[in-house]
């Protein structure tokens, strides 16, 4: 990872407009270049890119930052791939020492992807891999940018290559591509093998999907210290900018969902390790996102799977909308029989999630039965607790207009008892001190980039805070980064690494989804702090001088006071 000294020459060698110009074309105007943004669809151009302060900005979907960001949110690299490869361009030599701690391990899962690679596309061995991926519909490009690969039947080819290229045994194991036994054994035999990514395209893992009928259907790498299932999202690292663009999420099940959707074009989509979602799933959802499109399975089990993820999603504040494809189809099966266009028409008419539950909670009783539709009013009465009154109305008189019965009726059955609250959420603080906002402000930059924290850190070396709890949790961001050095913070994470109490104030006061991000704001807010430290400094000169015994002390504390006077 590279010091401060070092990445501000590589900025400072990197050509920010002839970066940007690979991807949209620029036109000077003014000071700045101009362009169509190339982080969202837009026929006016509002995407300025500053040469002088080797910056740009989106005045439409507030996207800003420097020619590492771009890298980052544009094409998905982590901060240490996006500095090599503006080092690299700009002939800045990087030292050996900058390396993910890591590091020796995902060399060995990499060399493992490169060898189930070479067997599935140059291997006799590889054919029957290659003609299951065929039915599956898969392109070549496909196969290749999710890097899929084969497990043959010889129990030891893996290990062999691998010892063959210097790695001890040791890291192999450590790395979870073999068996821990003796000797070593391959961990995946006869399977289709599918590298697990992380966000920054580490191979973190693999799943292999059997090509023999052998059970698991899908076995996949134990946890490790690269493998977290439950902090795993298959396919993030490809749809991270797109789903930053697209402000959505397609929540999905399985590997192949990834891959055929990726293929016809919807580049959102991310599928859970089956379908339970964790508390870092969700948090690592919400650093990217406000709103979640869920397809999962239209079967009984992809049904109650959705319920459950909708209950889960729910107290997260994030706008939940559902998918149910017809004839119990999942996205790979449904693009097998359908145009691409289908599938986006129904992602944009996704039900929110009272209009699923109304169909979810009839879909295994028939309506015309008293006794059935009885059970349907139980179960759907409950849904509406706590939902405002128009919202009711309109369920309900769907209700009535279905069955042909009178609404009134409905609304005589309809009495709920109070609502127990499911969680307490933490109320918003009030803010009305321009200070304070400033600060819970700079949260929001200093949790999206490391590069706000050191033009920070560049302009103070020591503050006063207003807030305890600001100043407490800015102090964990800046360890983050000084622990991990231009590593890509992920929010969610991040979050429930800290005590309860900075996370509900963060739950309370900090969206990053919404945050309106943009350099001029933090030059803004640069000096509205400058302005609190001014005033800081003032309150401790008076006491000084309350407290001072000689005149000339007065007086050249008052000479004190009165120069930050003029500074405001």
């Amino acid at each position: 990872m590279a010091d401060q000294s070092l990445l501000d020459e590589i900025l400072q060698k990197t050509d920010l407009i002839a970066l940007i110009s690979e991807t949209t074309p620029l036109e000077k105007k003014g000071k700045n270049h101009m362009g169509l943004c190339p982080f969202h669809d837009e026929k006016t151009p509002s995407f300025s890119v500053s040469e002088d302060k080797q910056l740009y900005h989106c005045f439409s979907c507030k996207a800003s930052g420097n020619a590492i960001t771009f890298l980052k949110e544009k094409r998905g690299m982590s901060s240490k791939e996006a500095i090599k490869y503006l080092a690299s361009s700009a002939g800045v030599e990087l030292k050996e020492s900058y390396q993910n701690p890591h590091q020796k391990l995902f060399d060995v899962t990499k060399a493992a992807k490169d060898y189930f690679q070479v067997m599935l596309l140059h291997s006799e061995k590889g054919l029957p891999a290659k003609a299951y991926l065929d039915s599956r519909k898969l392109t070549m490009e496909t196969i290749k940018t999710f890097e899929l690969g084969v497990a043959t039947d010889n129990r030891k080819g893996l290990v062999e290559a691998l010892l063959k290229q210097k790695f001890l045994a040791s890291e192999i194991d450590d790395a979870g591509v073999v068996k821990s036994t003796e000797p070593p054994l391959d961990f995946f035999v006869e399977r289709l093998i599918i590298p697990l990514k992380d966000v920054h395209g580490h191979i973190v893992g693999f799943s292999g999907r059997t090509l023999t009928e052998q059970d698991p259907k899908y076995l996949n790498s134990a946890e490790n210290l690269l493998f977290k299932k439950r902090q795993f999202l298959y396919g993030l690292d490809l749809a991270v900018a797109e789903i930053k663009k697209q402000k959505e999420i397609i929540l999905t099940e399985g590997y192949f969902d990834v891959m055929a959707a990726h293929q016809a074009g919807l580049k959102n989509v991310v599928a859970l390790m089956g379908t339970k979602l964790s508390e870092e799933h969700i948090q690592i959802i919400k650093s990217l996102t406000s709103k979640v499109i869920v397809v999962l399975d239209g079967d009984t089990p992809g049904l109650k799977a959705t319920d459950q993820l909708i209950e889960q999603l729910k107290p997260h504040r994030l706008e939940v909308n559902i998918v149910s494809l017809p004839d119990q189809l999942d996205i790979a099966a449904y693009l097998d029989r359908h145009p691409v266009d289908d599938l986006k028409a129904l992602l944009r008419n996704a039900l929110e999630a009272l209009s699923f539950y109304y169909q979810y909670d009839q879909h295994d009783l028939n309506l015309k039965n008293i006794g059935d539709f009885e059970r349907f009013k139980r179960r759907f009465f409950t849904r509406l607790i706590g939902i405002p009154q128009t919202t009711v109305a309109f369920y309900l008189n769907q209700m009535a207009t279905s069955m042909n019965i009178h609404v009134d009726l409905l609304w005589q059955d309809f009495n709920p008892k109070k609502e127990t609250p499911r969680s307490i959420k933490t109320p918003k603080e009030l803010i009305t001190d321009k200070f304070q906002r400033a600060e819970t402000a700079f949260l929001h930059y200093f949790l999206k980039d490391e590069h706000y924290t050191r033009w920070f850190r560049r302009e103070f070396e020591d503050i006063t805070y207003i807030n305890p709890q600001i100043r407490d949790i800015q102090f964990e961001i800046f360890e983050h980064y000084d622990l991990h050095p231009q590593s890509c913070l992920v929010y969610g994470l991040f979050k429930s690494s800290l005590p309860i109490e900075q996370q509900q104030f963060l739950d309370a006061n900090i969206h990053m989804a919404d945050y309106p991000f943009q350099p001029e704001e933090f030059d803004d807010l640069i000096k509205v702090m400058h302005q609190h430290a001014n005033r800081v400094r003032q309150t401790q000169l008076k006491k000084h001088m309350v407290e001072a015994t000689s005149m000339e002390e007065k007086i050249a504390l008052r000479k004190q006071i009165d120069a930050l006077k003029k500074e405001l």
